[in-house]
């Protein structure tokens, strides 16, 4: 079973959607929503990987990805705390 397009092409928009919003509004809150976004995108992949075997590969460096994009959101979110 093939994950559908949409998905992929919505999963695609969501991400390009969050840098934009990470570069436009650089706070605290900020780096920390889109850091709780990566976790979830991370879990998703995770789960992806296992009801997809053919793209496990593709989901799990998906999720390895967006687990190190949450804990660079984490680290940006505490840093801007520090600084404030």
């Amino acid at each position: 079973m093939r994950p559908p397009t949409w998905i992929l092409r919505l999963l695609g928009i969501r991400m390009l959607a969050q840098g934009l919003v990470e570069i436009a509004a650089p706070r605290r809150l900020t780096f920390g929503v889109c850091a709780g976004i990566d976790a979830t995108h991370a879990v998703s992949m995770l789960a992806a990987a296992r009801i997809w075997p053919t793209y496990r590969r593709a989901a799990l460096l998906s999720a390895a990805a967006a687990g190190l994009s949450a804990l660079v959101g984490v680290t940006a979110a505490a840093s801007l705390e520090s600084t404030q």
